[in-house]
C-alpha cells in the first residue's frame, strides 16, 4: 500500500489560548468518503490516538504552552470516485469557543494512504493582552 506524505505548512501553526486557565480539546474530521485515524503527540509521547471527530481533552494551556503538538491524520483512500482527502483540524477550549480551525486537502495514491502531519505551537493571548496594557497606560 502506497503512502503519500503531506507537511502542512506553516511548520508550526500557531495559535493563542484565551487564558492561562483554558482546557484545550482537538478534533479533527475526515471528509470526502474516506475514513482513517490520528495520532497525537506531546513530547515524543501519544496523548491522544483513533477516531478525533468529536473533540477530545488534549490539556490545559499552562501544560501545553509554547509546546508542540504533532498531529498525525492518516487517510484511507475509500472513495470510488475520487482521490482527494479533505481534513478539518479543530481546536477548542472547554467553552466551545473556537482557538484554530485549518482545512487540508491532499490527493491519495490509488488504494493507498494520505498521511497529514501537522505541527501546532499554543501561545498565550495574555502577552498581547500585557503589552497593550502597558502601552496604554504610558501613553
Amino acid at each position: 500500500m502506497e503512502i503519500k506524505e503531506f507537511d502542512l505548512k506553516p511548520i508550526p501553526r500557531n495559535f493563542d489560548t484565551k487564558g492561562s486557565q483554558d482546557e484545550i480539546y482537538l478534533s479533527i474530521k475526515i471528509g470526502n468518503g474516506q475514513i482513517g485515524g490520528n495520532r497525537v503527540f506531546l513530547d515524543g509521547q501519544i496523548i491522544a490516538k483513533g477516531n478525533l471527530t468529536e473533540p477530545t481533552y488534549i490539556g490545559g494551556s499552562e501544560l501545553l504552552k509554547d509546546k508542540i503538538l504533532s498531529v498525525e491524520t492518516n487517510v484511507l483512500d475509500v472513495n470510488g470516485f475520487t482521490n482527494r482527502c479533505v481534513i478539518t483540524t479543530s481546536f477548542v477550549n472547554q467553552d466551545n469557543e473556537e482557538l484554530y480551525s485549518k482545512i487540508d486537502k491532499g490527493d491519495a495514491p490509488e488504494n493507498g494512504v494520505a498521511s497529514f502531519k501537522g505541527k501546532y505551537l499554543i501561545k498565550y493571548a495574555l502577552t498581547l493582552l500585557i503589552f497593550f496594557y502597558f502601552l496604554i497606560k504610558y501613553y
